[in-house]
């Protein structure tokens, strides 16, 4: 099967500044090793009506063969029905609009899904999860653990991986580690996702839907660390491998 026929999804993380071009790079180059052709979802300049938005992501949802949900701000509390709070980050109404939505309807057709940091975190909530909005201010867990930006290809921490996971059977090991940008983490976990590798201090570091065939999130940033771990890039790899059933 022609690997170049598979069309991978993904909602563009906003303006081209400087580091948004370098993030967003970064994935398209670990989308490109598996030659797959890449769709970038342009974001909506303002909230729009409900209709709209349905709409919108149900053509993508369809044209894609599997969506990958980036890294990128906060996402607002209202979505699990809390307040923000002096220590929440900047937020992204129009991506949280659209990507939520997007998550829905990808999992209403079974299709692959892959969300990495704020990716994992939008899969969560979309299942009527929730999420602490500052890790050390809710769980008194040092931040400086998970939220460490200066060596983005370098491992933070460790994380141990559930050997009965799809991650486990990715991977191929029972600890990794993983590099680490996050100030929000898994609260709650959504109703039809389990919690399938944590970092030494509790931290929810991945999840998988239950009796699903592919979908995976990580709160780390693997596209970062692929060109130097193969079992980064492994994460890419099988998540392409699950798009081919849905040419």
């Amino acid at each position: 099967m022609n690997r170049k026929e598979i069309i991978i999804g993904m909602i563009d993380i906003g303006e081209d500044t400087p580091i948004r071009k370098a993030f967003r790079q970064k994935y398209i180059d670990c989308l490109k090793r598996e030659h797959v052709t890449i769709c970038m979802i342009p974001q909506f300049e303002k909230i729009q009506p409900k209709p709209v938005v349905s709409i919108y992501m149900e053509y993508y949802a369809n044209k894609c063969n599997g969506i990958l949900l980036p890294g990128g701000g906060d996402i607002d509390p209202k979505h699990w029905g809390d307040k923000m709070y002096s220590w929440s980050g900047q937020i992204s109404p129009v991506r949280d609009q659209m990507e939520l939505v997007l998550a829905k309807k990808v999992i209403g057709k079974r299709k692959p899904l892959l969300g990495i940091c704020r990716g994992v975190q939008v899969m969560n909530v979309a299942d009527g999860g929730s999420l602490y909005q500052d890790i050390e201010m809710e769980t008194g867990i040092e931040e400086s653990i998970h939220s460490n930006t200066k060596d983005k290809d370098k491992s933070a921490h460790t994380i141990v991986i559930n050997k009965e996971s799809k991650l486990y059977s990715i991977v191929k090991k029972e600890t990794i580690g993983v590099n680490s940008m996050h100030h929000q983490s898994i609260k709650k976990l959504g109703c039809h996702y389990t919690a399938t590798a944590k970092s030494y201090d509790g931290i929810i570091e991945a999840i998988e839907r239950n009796n699903y065939p592919f979908a995976l999130g990580v709160q780390w940033h693997p596209e970062h660390m692929a060109h130097k771990y193969k079992e980064q890039q492994q994460i890419f790899t099988k998540f392409v491998e699950a798009c081919t059933k849905h040419i």
